[in-house]
């Protein structure tokens, strides 16, 4: 799901100091080409050895749903000459055959609204007030980057090298705690490319840290929310350094959902 709009400038995260040459839109696998989840392998019982296969099975877990709704709600923290802004981060995002994300960011000196639906291979979006543009899905990340339905944890790459560690938390009631932290270089290609095109800045960003993410899940692995902590910088005429913290809520699995204004956006996706 990715996601977040960022703030440039007092608006969105992303800074290259340095290079600042387009990163390349890396491929994610689909989710039948992540690490398979053994039937007696559960959140309870998962082995030590075990632990680094914890992001393919939470992945696959979700995308096994037809259905479900993604919440996220939290902040990005700028600070320019020691000064902070604070930007919301308000995204909902609605898994069905007509799929739905709506990404939010507003503060004192920005507004920014990016709204997108996906069937299939093919997507309708726009930023702000625009007009729907209808394009293949694969155009639509080459601008974006990344969307909700990746293969990735919140845009962030699971691949080879990405994963720096995971481990267990204390049990939230009956639900079970892991802690992933994903390496600030290898993980963040596509989070990147959509931080730049959202926050409208001049280079793409730069992970200070490694970012982390503490993931709640039932027994089976069915995601019940995520807390995500990144920090970088980002440069929209000047370098800003940015603090990230939001929350994700898994709900509506497998239930009736329903996609705002569902019918007109099926006429557009036919024409």
């Amino acid at each position: 799901m990715n996601k977040k709009i960022l703030i440039p400038l007092l608006m969105t995260p992303i800074i290259l100091t340095g290079c600042s040459r387009q990163p390349e839109r890396k491929r994610e696998d689909k989710p039948e080409d992540v690490t398979p989840v053994e039937p007696e392998v559960t959140a309870e019982n998962i082995t030590d050895e075990q632990l680094k296969d914890f992001p393919s099975y939470f992945l696959r877990k979700l995308a096994s749903f037809n259905t479900y709704e993604a919440v996220t709600s939290g902040h990005t923290d700028a600070y320019i000459f020691g000064l902070k802004v604070e930007q919301s981060i308000e995204v909902k995002v609605i898994r069905d055959e007509y799929s739905y994300l709506i990404n939010e960011s507003h503060s004192s000196m920005v507004n920014t609204v990016h709204t997108a639906y996906f069937h299939e291979k093919q997507t309708l979006y726009k930023d702000n007030n625009a007009d729907y543009t209808k394009a293949e899905l694969n155009a639509y990340l080459e601008i974006y980057g990344t969307y909700p339905f990746d293969s990735a944890i919140e845009g962030y790459s699971i691949g080879e090298g990405s994963i720096i560690s995971v481990s267990r938390m204390e049990k939230d009631g009956s639900n079970y705690r892991f802690k992933v932290e994903f390496d600030k270089d290898k993980a963040t290609n596509n989070v990147k490319i959509q931080m730049k095109q959202f926050g409208g800045l001049d280079e793409y960003p730069s992970f200070v840290d490694n970012t982390t993410m503490e993931i709640s899940v039932k027994e089976d692995f069915t995601p019940v929310s995520l807390h995500l902590n990144s920090h970088y910088n980002a440069k929209k005429f000047m370098t800003t350094e940015c603090y990230q913290d939001y929350i994700v809520t898994y709900s509506h699995y497998n239930e009736t959902v329903t996609i705002p204004d569902k019918e007109s956006i099926i006429e557009k996706f036919s024409k």
